[in-house]
């Protein structure tokens, strides 16, 4: 195939990615009216949330990857709440042992749960806070190939957030490039919150509380 051929076909594959995602976030919207959102939440990220997790756990951890149904699942998700875009960033940096529980489903799906307010303040909090909590460099590895694979695979608006969480975790892992994904994102969506704490995190010198 030459490269014309290549720039066309690569253009009817993102046109019917973005057909898929539309479909896919209408799909979330509607299971959330009808089913609640507590209910719907936790049955639409039950089975992706374990395909992350899984993934996290790959060694080497450049050979994490989502199947395509999960990366899909997690690219609605997180592009419309928080909570559950917060449950992946803290899926990174909580204990290791916390991601085996209900923790994580439960961010997803009863972020109002004192316990989920309580486990989500102290992992966030942590990062600028406590020095003696440092990256897992291969979890975290695992999670940004995973978040990259997002960010190539899905149309525009649902690049954002992996974008954002990549610079986040870029960031606390003291990474140079965590600014490019926090631009990249912004420029994606100027007002994506997660990527401008980061950019302005990087351009006054904060840094992570292990760093010093």
């Amino acid at each position: 195939m030459d490269a014309a051929s290549q720039g066309i076909q690569a253009s009817a594959d993102q046109c019917g990615m973005e057909e898929r995602m539309s479909q896919l976030l209408g799909r979330y919207r509607r299971e959330r009216r009808e089913r609640g959102v507590q209910e719907a939440d936790r049955r639409w990220m039950e089975r992706p949330l374990r395909v992350w997790v899984d993934g996290l756990g790959q060694a080497p951890p450049e050979k994490a990857s989502l199947d395509v149904a999960s990366m899909m699942d997690i690219g609605v998700a997180i592009a419309q709440t928080m909570t559950i875009r917060d449950a992946i960033v803290i899926s990174m940096l909580c204990p290791r042992s916390r991601l085996e529980g209900s923790d994580l489903i439960n961010l997803c799906a009863r972020p109002d749960l004192d316990e989920s307010v309580r486990f989500l303040c102290r992992c966030l909090d942590s990062a600028f806070t406590d020095p003696a909590v440092r990256p897992d460099r291969p979890r975290c590895q695992a999670g940004l190939v995973m978040l990259d694979q997002m960010a190539r695979g899905l149309p525009g608006a649902f690049q954002v957030q992996p974008l954002a969480i990549m610079a986040y975790v870029m960031w606390w892992m003291g990474r140079g490039d965590a600014m490019d994904c926090a631009l990249r994102a912004l420029s994606l969506d100027e007002g994506c919150t997660l990527a401008s704490i980061i950019l302005a995190a990087l351009r006054h010198q904060v840094r992570p509380a292990w760093a010093g």
